[in-house]
């Protein structure tokens, strides 16, 4: 159980960037990122992940450019309408696989989202769901 626990909050680490990727309604600049995961059917929860990280606007011309391609988790969509950036993701870990889709939705200098993954890790179906939020809070150094 304790490996599931590890191998999913690496997985987590791979898709927090998915959440945040950027959408032309997001300002350059330097975010906070929030994310916060469930596992149903798990009876631990995981605490909340909380990161910074420098956005430029190179960064934010093409949504899927921004989608991280990790070892694990590959973006397969990520497609924005109007103040909403949506993808779709596949994850493989030792041969099995997660799939899922997340949605965020920009309101200026920050956003809230949400994000749902459904598989198998270690041989147990799974079931995440992870919400994020954002903010910006100042430019890059």
């Amino acid at each position: 159980m304790r490996l599931i626990s590890i191998r999913v909050v690496g997985l987590l680490g791979t898709l927090q960037s998915v959440g945040v990727a950027a959408a032309p309604v997001m300002e350059p600049g330097m975010w906070e990122v929030s994310t916060k995961m469930t596992m149903v059917g798990m009876p631990m929860e995981m605490p909340p992940q909380v990161f910074r990280h420098c956005y430029r606007e190179e960064h934010l011309k093409d949504p899927k450019s921004v989608v991280p391609q990790g070892q694990e988790c590959k973006a397969d969509t990520a497609t924005i309408n109007g103040n909403t950036l949506s993808w779709r993701a596949n994850c493989k870990i030792d041969g099995e696989s997660m799939a899922g889709d997340g949605r965020i939705t920009f309101s200026g200098k920050s956003y809230v989202g949400k994000a749902q993954l459904v598989g198998k890790v270690e041989g147990m179906a799974m079931q995440m769901n992870v919400s994020y939020s954002g903010k910006r809070i100042g430019d890059c150094k």
